[in-house]
């Protein structure tokens, strides 16, 4: 007759044995002779015992993928700038008139002296005080002493012409390309060519500018849209004002 100790050792071993069989292959392999390792996988595996062990198992055994996120290129949109050589030439125009113009024509410092340069892609607008609504703003520029303002091109790149250029202002604007796309085609000729233009910007500032030169019937009045012609290509403008022929002739 066995001891009471045998059976006691044989009764252990029937209740501990069928959890060691339950133990996966791979779990014990994978935790080798690592005694905490082993005891890791005893403690995944008590799961089954647990009464929704078999799901949390089965989420346990298959592998969650890691999805790459996919990196969304976004273009920074930069403004665009003028050209080092034209913000020189402007320098030039701008100091000359300061230094030269009151002495020569009384009154031309008083004049509006604003600035549309064109470029193929984009117009720049300088020492405007009203702005239409379809400019951004680039800041201040230190080298020229004045706000500058974009927009994507309206008018062709060869004008050289003065007219009052801006959507909502009759301030009359120089409207000038850049000069190897005009007919100065370089920077001393561009230069004088724009402080000429000035002089027109003297004359349209007088009080009752246009009002008296309408009143000359110099040219013809069409008071909802009418052409001007600047060069081979014409300007489409909206001003209910008329544009005297002198000016078309001796436009430069």
């Amino acid at each position: 007759m066995k001891s009471p100790q045998i059976l006691r050792a044989w009764f252990v071993l029937l209740l501990v044995t069928p959890f060691l069989l339950s133990i996966p292959f791979s779990s014990r392999a994978a935790a080798g002779g690592d005694a905490s390792a082993q005891v890791s996988a005893r403690m995944e595996c008590a799961t089954l015992f647990q009464p929704n062990g078999i799901e949390q198992t089965a989420k346990q055994a298959v592998p969650t993928q890691a999805v790459p996120t996919q990196a969304v290129s976004t273009r920074a949109v930069t403004a665009p700038a003028m050209a080092e050589i034209d913000r020189v030439r402007l320098r030039e125009v701008f100091r000359l008139g300061d230094s030269i113009g009151d002495r020569i024509w009384p009154g031309w410092s008083k004049a509006p002296f604003a600035v549309l340069l064109i470029t193929p892609d984009y117009e720049f607008l300088l020492r405007h005080p009203k702005p239409s609504a379809d400019f951004t703003s680039l800041g201040y520029d230190k080298m020229l002493k004045s706000d500058v303002y974009y927009r994507k091109r309206v008018f062709p790149t060869h004008y050289l012409a003065t007219f009052p250029a801006i959507s909502g202002s009759m301030i009359s604007t120089i409207v000038v390309g850049q000069a190897e796309n005009t007919s100065a085609k370089a920077s001393s000729p561009w230069v004088i060519t724009v402080l000429h233009e000035h002089f027109h910007q003297l004359q349209d500032s007088q009080p009752n500018f246009y009002a008296q030169v309408n009143a000359l019937n110099l040219a013809r009045t069409i008071t909802s849209t009418f052409r001007f012609s600047f060069g081979k290509k014409g300007l489409r403008a909206t001003r209910n004002i008329a544009w005297p022929k002198w000016r078309q002739r001796n436009s430069t």
